[in-house]
């Protein structure tokens, strides 16, 4: 039977160049590469889920304006399922302009927020106990994901937490959070820029979630299971782009524990997925060579 993840949150237009150095002061520079894509924490996590195997469905804010009919047709690509969250809205989605270098994958964004982020659709679509194995969260449209999550709770469903930074309405929504895997990026208050992150795996757990997690990079991935702590080393490999490669481990971690509700050997093949797609220019482009495995 094919695994079925919800994804809830933001939804971007991405459109990166890659460059030999990054573009000096009123100087033109020409890309070695480009692509545009349908972007966004959890957007991203739903593709990779679909790459994966599962099947996705996307809440979030398209909107009817001149990028939609791209947008749709990207994600149509994974097979996800979209529920448009603000299906009525003419304003232009988040854009963000990513600039990465050839030599050693590091990047510079532009972001363009735009208006398109708030979620306007009522009633909700509602969760029956098998429309889902998983639930993923990425802090984007907050009262909309805490209602959903809710919902899924009652129904058995596990809730998971994408923390790339901490947000205004986190400690209402942790409380229907039952994993969390959060960047090192992310401070809970109380956990300032000289807390390690065995402080912020503590805060997690201390508001109920139940398993937790902090990446860093290509440093090893720290984890609470319930009963103790650990380390998840992170395969080294030869890096071209880390656009999204967080966004990717979300997805792949929600396939893997979706299938066999093991918290550590789920976090173990999410990094080794995650460390793959850092090979490849763009977020998705792992997703052409067989890794599954």
């Amino acid at each position: 039977m094919t695994t079925k993840g919800l994804f809830i949150g933001m939804t971007t237009v991405d459109m990166q160049y890659l460059v030999d150095v990054f573009p000096q002061e009123n100087l033109k520079s020409n890309a070695q590469g480009f692509q545009m894509a349908t972007g966004g924490p959890a957007t991203n996590a739903a593709a990779a889920f679909a790459i994966l195997g599962g099947r996705s469905s996307l809440c979030a804010a398209i909107g009817e304006h001149a990028f939609t009919p791209f947008m749709r047709q990207d994600l149509a690509g994974y097979g996800i399922h979209i529920v448009d969250l603000s299906p009525e809205s003419r304003q232009l989605p988040p854009f963000s302009s990513i600039i990465t270098t050839k030599s050693s994958g590091e990047r510079s964004v532009v972001a363009y927020m735009g208006s398109n982020t708030a979620a306007v659709i009522s009633p909700l679509p509602g969760i029956a106990a098998g429309d889902f194995d998983i639930v993923l969260l990425d802090g984007f449209q907050m009262p909309v994901g805490q209602s959903i999550a809710i919902e899924a709770r009652e129904k058995g469903i596990p809730v998971v937490l994408d923390g790339g930074s901490w947000k205004k309405g986190l400690e209402s929504l942790l409380t229907v959070v039952d994993i969390a895997i959060c960047s090192a990026d992310f401070r809970p208050p109380g956990c300032d820029a000289g807390s390690g992150p065995r402080e912020v795996l503590d805060y997690l757990t201390a508001s109920g979630v139940a398993f937790a997690a902090i990446t860093r990079g290509e440093k090893p991935v720290l984890y609470y299971d319930g009963d103790q702590y650990g380390e998840i080393p992170v395969e080294q490999v030869k890096v071209v782009d880390t656009l999204g490669a967080g966004d990717i481990f979300h997805g792949a971690f929600c396939f893997y524990f979706a299938e066999q509700k093991d918290f550590a050997a789920a976090l173990d093949k999410a990094a080794r997925v995650a460390a793959k797609s850092c090979a490849f220019f763009g977020a998705r482009a792992w997703g052409e060579t067989t890794i599954n495995n």
